[in-house]
């Protein structure tokens, strides 16, 4: 036989409210390496169990044929589902000296590895790359499209405020000139009706920052830089040394207390002396003698609806600029394995990563302690964990499986590998989380083992956030 198909991946296909069945297109060997995946109307995906559909045509060259759903409603025009070939990265095919030697065989093995490559080039074509010749960082490239998106939601955030400010500022101004005509009527004296003309644009109106100009809004709606001079948070938490230090970024303002403040060029630190090991405090900033200062407090913090600046709550004179979380000692910590200092302003892509080596349990899901990876998110934040490693199981023929996990409970997201008495199969498990709880939080990993006693090697945990 031959593969006379490139692809491994059949779909998305939408639904219609009428279609149940769905063809793969290309050959399905197993039934078990056939993957069938729902989407929902919000796009969220899920893996379905094969207890949920039927696969009929198997090792057909033509493919194979998937019903779904079983029962119930056929999937609606928001709905869709893909069905993707996944097999494992192994070789199962032996070939002894002087033994049988089956074409079909042979034939069967050969496919198998063009089924592999064409898994991997179905994954490539989903992945980020960069130009062969460029040197650039993968990992810069995604940095940078995460922190233009935050750049424009910000930008598009002051927009709207800005528009609906101006809008109020009208409103309050039309009543002020009413009420003002209906007082000069009451007392007999008018009062002279002058309008302002030629107000032109921006551009041709700025006058610069100069003592009596009026701050104009440029074609962004934000004030003119000339101007205004800079940001409501110039600045960035992080770690230097023993102390967390608040230093300059982008310039060196910060909104505090109602006024702008100079951050210095050594920046503002704050050691952990007096705080309580394993407890996440807010940083706030705030004014002493003239000059900033932090402190760490359990306070959360909160909007002033003023300013739009974020407070401690019930103290406008404090300035939330990040989360931080002490070990013991106490001292500040931020290494892969604990991301425990988060900036307010300008966060940045950070990765945390624990490289732990554990032993599995006959026939049950055990969490590997060593191998979780703790960090702080904001709220609403999204975390993305990559949990990989080599495994190995004394039982021919065992099954092992890998799955990741966020506070103590086990991703619904399982990866694993068939073999009989093979050395180290490599697997890799992808799980995601979308709107975190603010504070702290860790990632780790389960291991899971058919029959007899396995190890795991290389194991790899990485979590990727923006603090």
């Amino acid at each position: 036989m031959t593969v006379q198909t490139t692809s491994s991946k059949a779909g998305p296909y939408n639904g219609n409210g009428v279609t149940t069945s769905w063809q793969t297109g290309f050959r399905v060997d197993d039934a078990a390496d056939l993957q069938v995946i729902y989407s929902n109307a919000d796009g969220i995906e899920t893996i379905l169990n094969p207890a949920q559909y039927s696969v009929a045509d198997i090792g057909a060259a033509t493919g194979a044929t998937v019903t779904y759903p079983l029962a119930g409603a056929p999937l609606g025009a928001a709905e869709k589902i893909t069905l993707l070939r996944v097999v494992d990265y192994d070789q199962r095919t032996s070939i002894t000296n002087q033994g049988g030697f089956y074409p079909e065989v042979l034939e069967r093995a050969i496919d198998r590895v063009v089924y592999q490559c064409q898994q991997l080039a179905e994954k490539l074509s989903r992945a980020v790359t960069v130009s062969v010749s460029g040197g650039i960082d993968p990992s810069a490239v995604l940095a940078s499209i995460s922190t233009n998106a935050t750049l424009a939601l910000n930008s598009a955030t002051a927009a709207a405020t800005s528009e609906a400010e101006a809008a109020t500022a009208a409103s309050d101004a039309g009543e002020s000139a009413a009420a003002a005509a209906a007082s000069a009527a009451s007392i007999g004296f008018p009062i002279p009706n002058t309008s302002i003309s030629g107000l032109g644009t921006a551009s041709t109106k700025d006058t610069g920052a100069a003592a009596g100009n009026v701050p104009l809004l440029d074609t962004g709606a934000k004030l003119n830089p000339a101007i205004a001079g800079f940001n409501v948070g110039q600045c960035y938490l992080t770690k230097s040394g023993t102390n967390l230090v608040l230093q300059p970024y982008n310039g060196n303002q910060l909104f505090v207390n109602g006024a702008f403040r100079t951050i210095p060029a050594a920046g503002v630190p704050l050691a952990p002396t007096g705080l309580t090991a394993s407890v996440t405090y807010y940083i706030y900033a705030f004014v002493i003698g003239g000059a900033l200062a932090l402190e760490a407090s359990t306070t959360a913090w909160a909007i002033d609806g003023a300013t739009g600046i974020a407070i401690k709550t019930g103290d406008a004179t404090r300035t939330l600029v990040g989360m931080a979380r002490p070990i013991a000692g106490p001292a500040w910590v931020d290494t892969p394995a604990q991301r425990f200092i988060a900036s307010y302003y300008n966060r940045r892509f950070k990765i945390g990563s624990v490289t732990p080596v554990g032993v599995v349990i006959a026939a049950a899901w055990n969490e590997i302690p060593s191998a979780r990876a703790e960090f702080l998110v904001w709220n609403g934040d999204q975390v993305h964990q990559s949990f990989q490693g080599q495994c190995s199981a004394a039982g021919a023929g065992s099954r092992f499986a890998l799955s990741g996990g966020l506070d103590g409970i086990q991703s619904t997201s399982v990866s694993g590998a068939c073999y009989g008495g093979l050395p180290y199969v490599g697997i890799t498990v992808q799980s995601e989380w979308i709107g975190l709880s603010e504070g702290y939080h860790y990632t780790s990993g389960y291991s899971w083992i058919g029959s007899g006693i396995g190890s795991t090697d290389s194991i790899v945990n990485t979590v990727f956030l923006m603090i």
